[in-house]
């Protein structure tokens, strides 16, 4: 944007800085990076949601249902939405037929208040209100001719009548025109009578089965308006219901949803735990190898031990040479004590003992140093 004057206009891209030329490629990069990211599948589903539009003489119903089908899809791609942004998109998306009802909604309603269950039950009482109406004013204009004719039919009473003078009708209806005019007819028909029978008989037929016809035409007509207007009143009447069973479709699909991902971690716990088993069986199944082969290993030692006697001679001179080496362990250190015990004595006599015997005492000390060498 650039300022010319005191108003704002978006700026040609031929006067763009280097700067910008920078921010732009970095804008088209990173919008090309998002739409690769996105699959096939999603990208689409997304740019429908975009271009999502009512059809012409589509109905609420029907475009209810595409619109919560594509609403659930993008859901399970974990897109998430807010009942405003849902309204808004819903009143984008309607047909230039409800353009009054869309400003008429946005100036008395607050769209974050309404959820999109009554928002589409308003538009679908409109809609049926909206028909009735149409309906009414289809068949308003044969009461209408009806009343016109009452007033033309009121208005020959001031006619005078050129066949006999009176006043209230005119000549086409004239009583005595009529009657004229059947004896005529009489007249004619007594002329032939023969021919005139049959055709007078064919004719009458053809007469009673016009208006016979004509009668069934008017019944199933009323008929049929008769239906017309029950089925719009039991519409009317069902439509709590309706926006009832919505709801309880909404609040069903979410915990269908939750129940979804509840599902999805569930069984990503159990693969975990089949991948942890599989692991498990081949630890002991090596373990029972290595067992067997301990267990060979162990029985061919046994064997070869009982084979060779050279061995058990060995075994039992060992437990000889092991008995003597602990009594020999006994005996030195019986041995050991006593020598502490005589150092003791010997310590405590030869401050008292002379010079000559002072070397006895120590010629003692010396043997005794021998004899511990020797042990």
């Amino acid at each position: 944007m650039t300022k010319d004057g005191d108003r704002k206009r978006e700026k040609h891209w031929r006067e763009w800085s280097d700067d910008e030329k920078k921010r732009a490629q970095y804008d088209y990069k990173a919008r090309n990076i998002i739409t690769s990211a996105l699959s096939i599948d999603e990208f689409t589903l997304i740019r429908e949601y975009e271009l999502l539009r009512m059809n012409h003489g589509e109905s609420i119903s029907d475009f209810k249902k595409r619109f919560t089908h594509m609403i659930n899809h993008l859901v399970d791609l974990g897109r998430k939405f807010e009942e405003e942004e849902l309204n808004l998109k819903v009143l984008q998306c309607l047909d230039r037929s409800w353009q009054a009802k869309v400003t008429a909604i946005e100036e008395s309603k607050d769209l974050t208040s309404l959820t999109l269950v009554t928002f589409f039950g308003k538009l679908r009482e409109h809609e049926q209100k909206l028909q009735k109406f149409l309906r009414k004013k289809r068949s308003s204009p044969y009461k209408f001719n009806k009343k016109a004719n009452k007033k033309d039919e009121g208005s020959t009473s001031f006619y005078n009548c050129f066949e006999c003078g009176k006043l209230g009708h005119i000549k086409v209806e004239c009583p005595n025109l009529l009657k004229k005019q059947q004896e005529k007819k009489k007249e004619k028909k007594n002329y032939k009578r023969k021919r005139a029978y049959i055709a007078w008989e064919d004719n009458d037929s053809s007469t009673t089965s016009d208006e016979s016809e004509f009668e069934e035409k008017n019944l199933c007509l009323m008929a049929g308006a008769d239906q017309d207007t029950i089925v719009s009143d039991s519409d009317l009447e069902s439509n709590p219901d309706y926006d009832q069973l919505q709801e309880a479709f909404i609040q069903i699909h979410k915990e269908v949803v939750k129940l979804d991902a509840l599902n999805s971690k569930l069984k990503n716990k159990l693969s975990w735990y089949e991948n942890a088993l599989i692991r498990a069986e081949q630890e002991l199944e090596n373990l029972k190898n290595e067992h067997e082969n301990l267990q060979k290993n162990l029985n061919f030692n046994n064997a070869h031990c009982e084979i060779s006697p050279s061995l058990k001679v060995s075994c039992e001179s060992c437990k000889v040479l092991e008995k003597e080496n602990a009594d020999l362990k006994n005996s030195l250190a019986k041995f050991t004590n006593g020598n502490a015990n005589l150092n003791i004595i010997l310590g405590k006599q030869s401050m008292n003992i002379p010079s000559k015997s002072k070397e006895k005492f120590l010629i003692g000390t010396n043997l005794l140093e021998n004899l511990k060498a020797i042990s």
